[in-house]
């Protein structure tokens, strides 16, 4: 079936009103993920520490900051990399949108996990 004659063809307006809504989305997940391992994670980290000398890494301040480097750079780069597919994205930004903007909620649930108990591997001394 195809569109009458007298449809209005898809402005440049329109277009860019398209890939603002689903940009906005990614960009409110990354920052939240960002927020989460930066606000939540790093100051505050689990919820008791074990009452052992020496204690363990995560109950450190510094050791969640160091911790904390890798996973804020994969969130950008993983945003960045969102955005771009949205943007240049010829026909369906919002599937990239929304494919990105599921990537970044696990990214960001995976990195405050890292953050807040620093599993072994997190980073190498």
């Amino acid at each position: 079936m195809s569109a009458p004659d007298d449809a209005a063809p898809r402005t440049e307006a329109t277009r860019s009103r398209g890939r603002l809504i689903p940009a906005l989305i990614v960009a409110a997940v990354a920052l939240s993920a960002l927020s989460a391992v930066w606000l939540i994670a790093v100051p505050l980290g689990p919820d008791a520490c074990a009452l052992v000398l020496p204690g363990p890494r995560n109950c450190f301040t510094f050791d969640r900051l160091r911790a904390a480097v890798a996973p804020t750079v994969l969130l950008i780069v993983l945003a960045v990399g969102t955005l771009l597919a949205v943007i240049l994205a010829p026909r369906t930004p919002g599937r990239a949108a929304a494919a990105g903007a599921l990537a970044l909620a696990l990214a960001g649930v995976a990195s405050y996990l890292v953050v807040a108990w620093i599993p072994a591997l997190a980073y190498v001394t």
